[in-house]
């Protein structure tokens, strides 16, 4: 019979036929039909939310979670359905807020407790998860998945002992838990004692074959994870680093734009003095001898601005590079030691040589122009 032609009585009747089974997209079309039937009823957005959370249509289960805590603010379940989809979407500020207001709305939800442990661990705040899984023990001491996470929490603390005494718990809950004999074994081979660390790999391989393959996959994803989040930093440190280039690239041609109108005003002025020379010689006021201190007075005095023009661009490029090669070495120093040792002496020499040619340009200007005009003069 096509759901659109049922009746509530029928739909909810069919729900209750599908509660239990995985077929959840025709759970999803009955809740909907149920919904435009009664829009009003928190239970009914909450199922189909559970459902696209079972689907793992995050964004859409969050959306029923948001209707079912409108209607019924003080529903514990739904802020911690949310959060649990928060923490899909790793979104892990938004989950703790949602595990938070789960745990106020009931102090003895265990789900609430170990589900903010995890996420809490997701961020690597060990102690926080600790404290959770603690609580949420303490509620359901049975909980082999508590014993379980907070056994793996510490061994990301080095506290092996600790951990396999959790991992030991968990075993006793639960005695087909794969998972938790890998874990143990893991601990096992931390503290050197490889013989329990093979038996517990066994035991977790016959238990579920592709235990092994599953968590060597996770680790591969965390490494490759933290392999995207390194290139994004080093992408942001580059980014970062061109920006300074730029700046500076602007300042540096802002000065140097100003140096240059000083430079042609000097070079103006001592043009004018120099005509002025020659015109009082012409009228008699000065002797052609005068004229050469006044030649040489003006040519020191334009000279030495282009002298202090030249060593300033030369300090600046000293300074920008001094940036690069910094930026740089930040770079360099994520890189492996063959690239280091092949990068950073070409890097230190290219910055050396730069800087060195400018300042060898401008040594001795004044004094190879006075000695040009001396021998000028004779």
């Amino acid at each position: 019979m096509d759901i659109k032609k049922m009746t509530l009585k029928q739909l909810k009747q069919k729900y209750n036929a599908l509660i239990g089974s995985k077929n959840y997209n025709e759970i999803i079309e009955v809740c909907t039909q149920i919904i435009q039937l009664d829009p009003n009823n928190a239970e009914d957005f909450y199922n189909r939310g559970t459902a696209y959370a079972n689907l793992k249509q995050s964004e859409k289960a969050i959306q029923d979670y948001n209707k079912v805590i409108e209607l019924e603010p003080n529903n514990a379940e739904a802020f911690n359905n949310r959060g649990s989809a928060y923490t899909d979407l790793k979104q892990f500020g938004k989950a703790i807020q949602d595990y938070n207001k789960a745990i106020e709305s009931n102090s003895k939800y265990a789900k609430a407790f170990y589900n903010r442990g995890v996420t809490y661990a997701n961020l690597k705040q060990f102690g926080k998860a600790i404290q959770d899984y603690n609580k949420a023990i303490e509620l359901e001491p049975n909980d082999a998945k508590a014993f379980n996470n907070r056994g793996s929490a510490y061994t990301d603390l080095k506290q092996f002992g600790k951990a396999i005494q959790d991992y030991n718990k968990a075993i006793e809950s639960n005695s087909k838990y794969a998972k938790a004999f890998y874990n143990r074994g893991i601990a096992y081979g931390a503290l050197g004692e490889e013989e329990e660390a093979i038996q517990d790999f066994k035991e977790a391989q016959k238990l579920d074959p592709s235990i092994i393959a599953k968590e060597q996959i996770k680790a591969l994803e965390k490494e490759f994870e933290e392999k995207i989040q390194q290139t994004q930093d080093s992408n942001e440190e580059v980014q970062g680093f061109q920006t300074i280039l730029e700046d500076l690239k602007e300042e540096h041609q802002t000065e140097e734009g100003d140096w240059f109108k000083w430079s042609k005003g000097a070079v103006g002025i001592t043009l004018g003095l120099i005509v002025l020379a020659l015109v009082l010689v012409s009228c008699g006021f000065l002797e052609s001898g005068d004229t050469y201190i006044v030649y040489i007075f003006s040519s020191i005095v334009t000279f030495t601005i282009i002298r202090q023009y030249t060593n300033a661009k030369a300090l600046r490029i000293e300074a920008s590079n001094r940036v690069a090669m910094a930026k740089m070495f930040e770079r360099v120093k994520h890189e492996n030691n063959d690239y280091q040792t092949e990068f950073l002496p070409k890097l230190v020499d290219t910055i050396v040589y730069s800087t060195t040619k400018e300042k060898n340009n401008a040594d001795g200007l004044v004094e190879k122009i006075i000695n040009g005009l001396t021998k000028l003069k004779k």
